[in-house]
C-alpha cells in the first residue's frame, strides 16, 4: 500500500510485528531523544497481554495501531530505523519478549527467543558493541534501565522505573501461566507473533515530513502531553539532538514534574507571548508561533532559563533565600498561581544581576501583601490574568531599570496608576473592614488557616508549625447551631450574632484540641483549653481570658488581629516619583457608559480584564475584545456565532457566515467574522453587548483616547 503525501510518496504496509521488527537480524529501533519517556501503565500492559493471549485462543491476527519508522544509512553493520511513533507499544511488546524469554523453562526457546532480542555479531564479532547488541534502543531516560534488564542485572534497575515495573508484571503474569500448565513460553510466544500493525516507512529525501506526520498521527497508545509535543518540535529536526537534549531538556524534565509541565508551558507563552491568553488547546500552536525563525538551541536555552525559575516558583530551592522561599510557598499557599507570568521576568531580572536578592525578596513581599488584600477585600479575580500578563511591561517598557528604583516603580504602578481601577492595592482602610467583616473561613479555609498562622508566628521566637494535619481551626462560637448554653451566652440577638460572626475572623482560632473542645460551651471550652496548656498564645487571649464570649468581645478580638495582619501584609511605601510616562491627564478615558465621549478621537490603548493593550483604531479594540472573550468561555462566542448575533436587534454583528455581514472580518482563534462597518460610537456599544453576554460588568472596560 501507498500512502500519497506532499507529491511524493510515503511507503506504508499491513505486517507482523513480530516478524517485522525483531525476526530480522543486524538492525536496530531507536526511539529518539525528543520522543516521551516510556511511560505506558500495567493497565496497558494488561490490556495487550489479553489481547495477545485472545489471538492465541482464537488463531487469528489481532492489530494493535500503526507504527512510523525513518529509515536511516547503515553503521557498524546495523541497519538503524528511527521511531517517530509507536514507541510505547513497541517498547512494550520487546518488554514482554524478554519476560517470556526469563521465564521460559525450555532451552530451545530461550534460544529461538534470544535471536529475537539481540542482534547476532559471528560473522564480524569485531563490529559488536553494547549499544548495538539490542534490537531496541530506548530514549536516554529509559536506555540505561533497558541495558541493565536485557543484560539480567536486574537488581540494578530503578524499582521506580516503567521498564521495570511493566516487564515485573509481565514475569510474574507468564511465570504463573507456566506453572498452572495452561500454557508455555512458546504459546506465549505464538501469541506474539499473531500483532499486526500498518508499518509507515518515510523517506526524508523524498520530501516526507516526519514532523507533520508525528502530529497528525491519532496515536492508540497514551495521549501525548504538551511537554511531549513541544519537546519532539524543539530536537525531531536537529542534527544535534542527543547533545540537546542532554545539555537543556534534561533539565527541564528533571527541575519540574511531569504532571506540572504543561502549566509552565502555558504559563512561560502567557509571560512571554503577546497573545491575550493562552490556553491548554491553543498553546502547542502558540508555541510554534512563538518559537518560528529560532534555533532549537536559542529555544530551549530559553526553556532552561525559564524551567529554573518556575521550579523555585512550585517548590522551595536552596538556591535562593529562606525569605524568598517563605515569600513563593506563600503564593502556593493561597493559590496564587496566575502570579507565576509575572514572576518571569523579575526572576530574569534576578538572573541577569538588574535586582540582587534583597529588592527580589521586597518585590515578593509587596506582590504577596498585594495578593492577600485583594482575596480579604473579596475583589473579584478575573482581571488578574490579564493585569500580571502586561503589568512588568506597563512598569518597566520605559524606565531604566536598576535596583534602585525597581521597586519604587512597581510601587508606582499599584498604587498611583492605577488608583481609578478595582486592580489598586487595597488602603489600609479596605483591608481592615474587610478583615473584620469577611466570613474567612466559609470562603477559604485554607487561606483562613495560613493567616492565622502568620499572626501566631509573627514576631515570636518559638515558630508553630501550623502545617501540620494536627493544628486545625476551630471555632470558638461553634459551627453547630447555638444551644441553649450558648444562646444565653450570646445575648438575645444570639441568631443575628451567629450568622454575622461565626465564620469571621473575630471567632476563629487554631489549635491542636479541636475534637476535645467540639460544641462544648464556652466555659468548658475554655476550661479545656487551659488544661491542655496549648503554646498557641497571641490568637487565644481572649479565649483564654474572656469571662464571655460575645458580639462585643468578637468585634474587639477582630479589632485587635485585623491591626496585627494589616501591619505583617502592610501597605507599601512609595516615594511619590511617577515613573510612567503614559499621563492619563492627557488622555480622554472613554468608558461603556459614555461611549459618545470617543467621537472624533485617536484610540491610544485599553483597559480590560486588567490587561492593558495598546491599539491604533476602535476596531482593533473590537477584535481585541472578541479574543480575550473566546479565551474566557469560547462556548458563549460560539452560541452568538451561531444566532447570527446582533448588538442592535437588527442587522447581524456576529456570524459563521460572513455574507450576512456588510464589511465582515475574522477572528484570529476561531472561523467567526465580525461585522467593521461600524462608527466609533457603535463599536463601543457592540462591546457593551457582548460583555453583557458575558455577564462582565462594564467598569472592567476602559478605552484612553486623543
Amino acid at each position: 500500500m501507498l500512502i500519497k503525501h506532499k507529491g511524493d510518496f510515503m511507503k506504508a504496509e499491513d505486517c507482523k510485528l513480530f516478524s517485522h521488527f525483531f525476526e530480522g537480524d543486524k538492525r536496530q529501533y531507536i526511539i529518539p531523544v525528543y520522543q516521551r519517556n516510556y511511560d505506558w501503565k500495567v493497565e496497558n500492559c494488561k490490556k495487550l497481554f489479553d489481547d495477545i493471549v485472545g489471538a492465541l485462543e482464537r488463531d487469528k491476527a489481532h492489530f494493535v495501531g500503526s507504527i512510523v519508522q525513518v529509515q536511516k544509512d547503515e553503521e557498524n553493520g546495523i541497519k538503524p530505523f528511527i521511531v517517530i511513533d509507536g514507541q510505547q507499544r513497541l517498547t512494550t511488546v520487546y518488554l514482554l519478549l524478554k519476560a517470556i524469554y526469563d521465564a521460559a523453562t525450555r532451552e530451545n526457546t530461550k534460544e529461538d527467543l534470544k535471536d529475537v532480542l539481540f542482534n547476532k555479531f559471528k560473522d564480524d564479532p569485531s563490529i559488536r558493541d553494547d549499544k548495538n547488541k539490542l534490537k531496541l534502543k530506548a530514549n536516554t531516560k529509559d536506555n540505561k534501565q533497558l541495558l541493565l534488564l536485557m543484560d539480567g542485572r536486574v537488581e540494578e534497575v530503578d524499582k521506580q522505573s516503567s521498564v521495570y515495573t511493566n516487564y515485573e508484571y509481565f514475569y510474574n503474569l507468564i511465570r504463573d501461566e507456566i506453572k498452572s500448565g495452561k500454557y508455555e513460553a512458546k504459546d506465549l510466544k505464538r501469541g506474539v507473533e499473531k500483532l499486526t500493525a500498518v508499518v509507515i516507512s518515510l523517506k526524508e529525501e523524498h520530501g516526507d515530513d516526519p514532523q507533520a506526520i508525528f502530529e497528525r498521527i491519532n496515536s492508540t497508545g497514551v495521549e501525548l502531553e504538551l511537554d511531549d509535543l513541544i519537546r519532539n518540535f524543539v530536537l525531531m529536526t536537529d542534527m544535534n539532538q542527543e547533545t540537546l537534549f542532554t545539555k537543556y531538556w534534561l533539565y527541564i524534565e528533571d527541575s519540574i514534574p511531569k504532571n506540572k509541565r504543561p502549566n509552565f508551558f502555558i504559563d512561560f507563552l502567557n509571560a512571554y507571548t503577546v497573545s491575550s491568553k493562552v490556553s491548554k488547546e491553543e498553546a502547542y500552536n502558540k508555541f510554534k508561533e512563538w518559537a518560528k525563525g529560532k534555533t532549537s538551541e536559542t529555544i530551549l536555552q530559553s526553556l532552561k532559563k525559564a524551567a529554573k525559575s518556575y521550579s523555585v516558583f512550585i517548590q522551595n530551592s536552596k538556591e535562593y533565600s529562606k525569605q524568598v522561599n517563605e515569600k513563593l510557598e506563600g503564593f502556593r499557599r493561597i493559590n496564587q498561581s496566575t502570579l507565576f507570568t509575572l514572576l518571569f521576568p523579575i526572576f530574569d531580572d534576578y538572573e541577569d544581576g538588574i535586582i540582587d536578592e534583597k529588592v527580589l525578596n521586597d518585590v515578593l513581599s509587596l506582590l504577596l501583601n498585594y495578593s492577600i488584600r485583594r482575596i480579604v477585600c473579596e475583589i473579584p479575580s478575573q482581571s488578574l490574568r490579564g493585569l500580571y500578563k502586561t503589568l512588568y511591561k506597563r512598569v518597566f517598557a520605559d524606565i531604566e531599570k536598576t535596583k534602585e528604583v525597581y521597586l519604587d516603580a512597581l510601587v508606582s504602578m499599584l498604587v498611583e496608576n492605577l488608583k481609578n481601577s478595582k486592580d489598586c492595592f487595597p488602603s489600609d482602610s479596605l483591608f481592615i473592614r474587610g478583615l473584620c467583616e469577611t466570613k474567612i473561613y466559609s470562603r477559604n479555609s485554607k487561606f483562613c488557616k495560613y493567616i492565622l498562622g502568620k499572626l501566631e508566628n509573627h514576631r515570636s521566637k518559638e515558630k508553630i508549625d501550623v502545617d501540620t494535619n494536627e493544628i486545625t481551626i476551630e471555632h470558638i462560637m461553634p459551627q453547630k447551631y447555638p444551644n441553649k448554653d450558648w444562646a444565653v451566652h450570646l445575648g438575645p440577638d444570639y441568631e443575628k450574632v451567629y450568622n454575622t460572626y461565626l465564620d469571621t475572623l473575630g471567632n476563629v482560632t487554631l489549635t491542636g484540641y479541636n475534637s476535645n473542645l467540639s460544641d462544648k460551651s464556652f466555659a468548658k471550652k475554655q476550661e479545656e483549653l487551659k488544661k491542655c496548656g496549648t503554646k498557641i498564645a497571641f490568637l487565644n487571649q481572649e479565649f483564654i481570658s474572656s469571662n464571655v464570649w460575645n458580639e462585643e468581645v468578637i468585634k474587639a478580638r477582630s479589632d485587635r488581629l485585623a491591626n496585627a495582619i494589616k501591619e505583617i501584609f502592610a501597605y507599601p511605601n512609595w516615594s511619590g516619583k511617577d515613573y510612567h510616562p503614559i499621563n492619563i491627564d492627557n488622555l480622554i478615558r472613554v468608558t461603556l457608559h459614555n461611549p459618545d465621549d470617543c467621537k472624533d478621537k485617536t484610540a491610544v490603548y485599553y483597559d480590560f480584564m486588567g490587561e492593558r493593550n495598546e491599539v491604533t483604531t476602535f476596531k482593533a479594540a473590537l477584535f481585541g475584545v472578541l479574543e480575550n472573550l473566546y479565551g474566557i468561555d469560547e462556548t458563549i462566542l460560539q452560541e452568538l456565532a451561531q444566532t447570527n448575533f446582533s448588538s442592535t436587534g437588527g442587522q447581524t454583528h456576529l456570524s459563521y457566515n460572513k455574507d450576512r455581514l456588510k464589511k465582515p472580518n475574522k477572528m484570529e482563534s476561531a472561523e467567526i467574522f465580525a461585522e467593521t462597518q461600524f462608527n466609533s460610537n457603535s463599536i463601543l456599544l457592540f462591546i457593551r453587548k457582548l460583555l453583557e453576554q458575558y455577564e462582565i460588568e462594564e467598569s472592567e472596560f476602559v478605552l484612553y483616547c486623543k
